[in-house]
């Protein structure tokens, strides 16, 4: 019998900014360092994603780049902005609800917060027909 691993790796983070010190940073008060080892159990502790790390790596252990966009075109390419307006259209909801629901749906896409976010999207054993096809969420 023959069996055929198909991998396909979506990774959302937000993306390394070149000019940081570390890959992490830890937040006490409003107080932000690199030094994990302070105040523990009282920090947020932050990890940072280098993607562009990740795709060498990829490249090198046979995962291919699929795609990269951000976490807000990526949701917008997969119809996200029908679900928001379709939202408005329901009857079933208070008026304060369907606010509530589209602005946390809008923060998903917002790029100066969430939807800056990097969707970084890998695979392992798609044929070339299969990698040819462009996914939905990066139309």
């Amino acid at each position: 019998m023959y069996c055929q691993l198909i991998m396909v790796i979506l990774q959302v983070d937000t993306p390394i900014q070149h000019d940081r010190k570390g890959l992490y940073n830890a937040t006490i008060n409003t107080i932000t360092t690199t030094i994990p080892y302070i105040n523990i159990g009282q920090q947020d502790i932050t990890a940072h994603v280098d993607f562009t790390a990740l795709q060498r790596w990829g490249d090198r252990c046979g995962l291919p780049t699929v795609g990269f966009t951000q976490q807000g075109l990526f949701l917008m390419a997969l119809g996200l902005g029908d679900r928001i307006a379709a939202l408005s259209q329901t009857t079933s909801q208070s008026l304060q609800q369907v606010l509530w629901r589209r602005d946390a749906l809008h923060q998903l896409l917002d790029p100066m917060g969430l939807g800056g976010f990097g969707v970084l999207i890998q695979s392992r054993g798609l044929t070339e027909t299969e990698v040819a096809q462009p996914l939905m969420g990066l139309k």
